[in-house]
């Protein structure tokens, strides 16, 4: 997995480097099996969604949630909650 950047938002696992600018807004994610690193094209596509929808103070629920990412990103541009709901054991504990 390689670091991505979408907007604002840099998302790296934690054996990758990246140089941040001041703005950026960082997610250290350790995959493992889980869906959700966003560089599916459906992860993609909501990450920038929320980066352009998340203005603060929303409440965000993540279905489905995989690594979560979709959460944390809300949570990082400015939601007020997030709340990942995920059935696969192996997910969910990526998640938390």
């Amino acid at each position: 997995v390689r670091p991505l950047r979408i907007g604002r938002l840099v998302i790296r696992p934690s054996w990758e480097p990246v140089t941040l600018d001041s703005r950026d807004i960082e997610i250290i994610l350790d995959p493992k099996q889980a869906f959700g690193t966003g560089h599916h094209a459906t992860t993609r596509m909501m990450l920038e969604w929320l980066h352009e929808e998340i203005h603060g103070g929303e409440a965000v629920l993540d279905v489905g949630a995989g690594s979560a990412i979709l959460a944390m990103a809300a949570v990082k541009l400015g939601a007020a909650s997030a709340i990942g709901v995920e059935s696969d054991p192996v997910a969910a504990e990526c998640a938390r």
